[in-house]
């Protein structure tokens, strides 16, 4: 957190913080028109069913089939009109003995079902072999239940005719033809490999996210697949991972990979057992949520930051607490052994931080939760004479937005190079992080500590005014200078 210079309003703050950011001299800008391109759209079931009825529709008038054909032919196919199309009109005989569509059915002399024998409810199949209620009931039940529902053929072994979605609509149980319908519809997304749809991974979430065109950089440097689904869910459309623009998704996958084999020796240790710097009392951090501004309890409170243990006071924007000390290792002795534990302490290093803010972005998430359905805002508008207090909740979205960038930011510092070459590269960076990084945690203890001051008290408080003036310029200050933070790393980091 930056130490506040003293006799200084946060205008004039603000003005010193845009003088730094011109120093950098980086094309960092938005675009002209300050908007992002959209480049997909989130889609409900019923806009896919919807789609999904418009293609099957279309198939059948175009080849002249039955609306029940068309859907067997078009799951076989990948949704695709175009394939069936090309493959119906080259081979016509061999694309029906494939999906199980029959041009004539066959005579079934037997008037009694195959399966019980007996001849009481009896439906025939599209190839015309009899089978009785109960035992196409059964017969389909047992098929959707074993997740091989939508490649239904005739229960008689010797025919492959396909039994299609009428009779499943007309024969299966109420539950099993819901299980049917809804497999039925996701089967659009799920197999059409034509298309860029995918469902959004979030647990009971029922929408899809179509991607209509590739951005520029291919998710890498420049161009982001990261979606926000209708259910608040960001998420990389890629990968299906959580939004971790601009971390590429490869490096996603090393990581996640990396600290899923190496995190268990060290994570509990790391995170949530220090000693103080002052009086090296051992302490264990109750909650790994919210800022890392840290005080030691009576008598010693001492002040410092959890993560790099320095004093507070002089946590500020000059501070390394991002940066990891790589020249240390370069002056150590060359064993195997040393170079083991001084790359574990690397990793430790970028993996605690890591954790770190991914715990305090799921804190923010929830405070910001709290304010939007709780009546805390009313409460602070009402105390304080202020109508207006969505400042307090563009803080909090700018915090969650912004603990997300750090959090990825350390797995892009940790597969930076890190030889001679590499080096002025890093440095730039660890620059750029550390800053970003400062502001940051002044955003979040204002916005988490020093506002709970001005929500309890019991009446107006004189200072409000300042406050809010203060929090609303280092909103815009946090989120201009990680949009910044993001455009180099996007650009490699070069200066």
């Amino acid at each position: 957190m930056t130490t506040r210079r003293h006799g200084k309003r946060p205008r004039e703050e603000e003005e010193d913080a845009e003088e730094e950011e011109e120093d950098l001299d980086l094309d960092l800008h938005e675009s002209d028109d300050g908007i992002e391109e959209k480049n997909y759209t989130v889609l409900s079931e019923s806009d896919i069913r919807r789609r999904q009825e418009d293609v099957i529709e279309a198939l059948s008038g175009v080849l002249s089939i039955s609306y029940a054909s068309s859907s067997v032919l078009l799951s076989h196919h990948n949704w695709c009109v175009t394939e069936v199309c090309e493959s119906w009109y080259v081979d016509e005989p061999g694309v029906r003995a494939r999906v199980g569509l029959l041009e004539t059915p066959v005579e079934d002399a037997t008037l009694k079902c195959r399966i019980c024998l007996e001849n009481k409810d009896m439906s025939a199949a599209p190839c015309g072999h009899l089978f009785c209620a109960s035992c196409w009931r059964t017969y389909i039940g047992t098929r959707v239940k074993n997740d091989d529902g939508l490649s239904l053929r005739c229960p008689d072994p010797s025919c492959e005719a396909a039994v299609d979605r009428n009779m499943v609509s007309r024969l299966a149980s109420a539950d099993d033809r819901e299980i049917y319908d809804r497999r039925f519809v996701r089967s659009y997304v799920d197999i059409n490999n034509k298309k860029k749809i995918k469902w959004c991974p979030a647990p009971g979430c029922q929408h899809a996210v179509e991607l209509e065109f590739v951005p520029s950089g291919g998710g890498g440097g420049g161009g982001s697949f990261d979606v926000t689904c209708a259910c608040s869910n960001r998420f990389c459309w890629s990968c299906t991972e959580e939004a971790h623009h601009p971390v590429q998704c490869d490096t996603v996958a090393k990581w996640l990979t990396k600290s899923g084999d190496e995190s268990h020796n060290i994570e509990w240790a790391s995170l949530n057992s220090k000693p103080c710097p002052k009086c090296r009392a051992a302490l264990i951090r109750k909650s790994r949520r919210g800022c890392m501004h840290m005080s030691c309890p009576p008598p010693c409170m001492h002040e410092f930051c959890w993560l790099c243990l320095r004093e507070w006071s002089e946590h500020g924007s000059s501070s390394s607490c991002n940066a990891f000390e790589e020249r240390r290792r370069r002056s150590l002795p060359k064993s195997r052994w040393m170079i083991a534990k001084v790359m574990l302490e690397r990793y430790t290093h970028y993996f605690e931080r890591w954790s770190a803010n991914d715990a305090s972005r799921a804190s923010a998430l929830s405070e910001l939760a709290r304010f939007q359905t709780e009546d805390k805002l009313a409460i602070l508008g009402e105390k304080q004479n202020v109508q207006d207090c969505q400042f307090v909740l563009d803080a909090w979205m700018v915090i969650v937005e912004c603990r997300r960038v750090l959090k990825w930011s350390y797995v892009y510092g940790y597969y930076l190079p890190q030889e001679e070459e590499g080096n002025r590269k890093v440095v730039f960076f660890e620059f750029l992080q550390g800053v970003a990084e400062a502001r940051l945690e002044r955003l979040h203890k204002l916005a988490e500590v020093d506002l709970r001051v001005f929500i309890d008290a019991e009446g107006c408080c004189e200072g409000f005014l300042h406050f809010r003036e203060e929090l609303v310029n280092l909103t815009t200050m946090t989120r201009n200078y990680f949009e910044k933070l993001v455009r180099a790393m996007e650009k490699g980091c070069t200066s």
